[in-house]
């Protein structure tokens, strides 16, 4: 087992000081808040190592459609919608541009599917139950999950970029849930046993799986992993279903290193590592006499950066303010926040993209 750690630095909006031991440093940060256009909320799910970032938004227009956006690494923004859609979901991007999600139709019902678009703007769609949509890799592959009425539990399966669909289980599982898959075709996620206690797991891509727990968690969610095979995540010491209080990195090895935010944040959401092993995330607490939510960045080191967000909801956590959604390999962090209104408005959904200088 690795080593638990509590190393929290202090931070301002636009410079960082970092704080360890007897060294200070400042880091320089650079914070650009955006809409898509015609917003009246703008969701970030996803960012590739070109700097491209994705997501969906309600538009202005009557009923408020929801669409598909890029917003490139020079800001321009291309809004999209899957074919004949009735709302579209956009899951994340890869390194070639592709983008994937989901799109409930306008025929009888509003049928669900899922689609690739890819980076020339060409659409892919599959349908139910294997439009359930998580990850998608530079190949092409593709986790996901869906409900197996004839088993009566929620499985997991891949879509290769061909087309082809395995579904798969974890050993003796009730329920499982795949999140993140990496270009070796490595999945991480979680999955319930008959007792009702949750486990993280790591499925290789020939179908081997590696599942792991953390001393005294009542429940491990294995939420991304990176191209070596180190997976992140959090995990709860008090119930199975309460909110994750830590996070953890697992080396491809096995070792685990915890992450200990108990006493800063009420709760902890791992949803980013990228391939240095810096892991990015969201959490609800209270930093320097702020209640409310943050992000943070943990680096490869350890060290673990809290940031806010301008005009940010102040709130008790009653709802989550702050996601950050993706981390890349140049340490830009995308994601997420409610930007605060006048009082008796419910906040505005906007996205952001924090780099370094």
């Amino acid at each position: 087992m690795g080593t638990q750690e509590k190393r929290i630095l202090a931070v301002s909006l636009v410079r960082a000081t970092l704080v360890l031991g007897c060294v200070t440093a400042t880091v320089a940060q650079s914070l650009v808040v955006f809409d898509a256009p015609n917003a009246l909320a703008t969701y970030v799910t996803g960012m590739n190592n070109r700097g491209d970032i994705v997501g969906y938004f309600r538009d202005t227009s009557l009923g408020n459609p929801q669409h598909g956006f890029l917003r490139d690494k020079t800001g321009e923004f291309t809004v999209f919608d899957a074919p004949n859609a009735l709302y579209t979901y956009v899951a994340r991007i890869n390194n070639r541009g592709d983008i994937l999600g989901y799109f409930g139709d306008t025929s009888l019902g509003n049928p669900q599917h899922g689609f690739v678009r890819d980076n020339t703007g060409a659409f892919t769609v599959f349908d139910a139950p294997y439009s359930n949509v998580q990850d998608i890799n530079d190949g092409g592959d593709i986790p996901g999950n869906f409900y197996d009425a004839t088993q009566a539990k929620s499985r997991s399966f891949l879509r290769d970029r061909n087309g082809t669909i395995e579904a798969f289980d974890a050993p003796n599982a009730s329920f499982i849930f795949s999140s993140s898959m990496n270009n070796s075709g490595d999945v991480t996620g979680f999955f319930e046993d008959a007792q009702g206690q949750m486990h993280g797991f790591v499925r290789s891509r020939n179908g081997m799986f590696n599942t792991f727990d953390i001393p005294n968690a009542k429940g491990v969610l294995g939420r991304a992993i990176d191209e070596r095979g180190d997976a992140a995540g959090t995990f709860d010491e008090n119930v199975v279903f309460g909110p994750p209080e830590n996070g953890f990195v697992r080396d491809k090895n096995g070792n685990i290193t915890i992450f200990d935010l108990k006493g800063v944040a009420r709760y902890v959401y791992t949803n980013s590592i990228n391939n240095r092993g810096d892991v990015a995330g969201f959490l609800c607490g209270s930093v320097n006499g702020h209640v409310g939510s943050f992000g943070f960045v943990r680096d490869v080191r350890g060290d673990l950066t809290i940031f806010d967000l301008p005009n940010v909801l102040v709130t008790a956590c009653e709802e989550v303010v702050v996601a950050g959604s993706s981390i890349n390999d140049a340490g830009e962090i995308a994601g997420t926040f409610g930007e605060r209104q006048p009082s008796g408005i419910r906040p505005k959904w906007r996205g952001f993209l924090r780099f370094l200088q």
